[in-house]
């Protein structure tokens, strides 16, 4: 951690920029790709993965929703529940 704010800012929005670069790339090619009549399910099956991606798992350490971004309360991992 670090003991300023603008840091962990600045990370964001640097991280934000890239996050946004990727996505217009990537869903041009996605629509560039498949037929006229595909074009709405290549955009949904982009962004259902990348929304599928943010997701925590289980397989790397996390609880199901561990951080507190999901519902406002801190994540479940170290109480005993799965």
């Amino acid at each position: 951690m670090t003991g300023s704010f603008p840091v962990p800012l600045g990370t964001r929005a640097v991280g934000a920029l890239a996050n946004a670069g990727f996505l217009a790339v990537a869903l041009v090619a996605a629509v560039g790709m498949v037929a006229p009549d595909a074009k709405g399910r290549a955009t949904s099956t982009l962004l259902g993965g990348v929304t599928l991606g943010c997701c925590p798992s289980r397989s790397r350490g996390g609880s199901r929703w561990s951080g507190t971004w999901a519902n406002g309360t801190p994540g479940r991992r170290g109480r005993g529940r799965p």
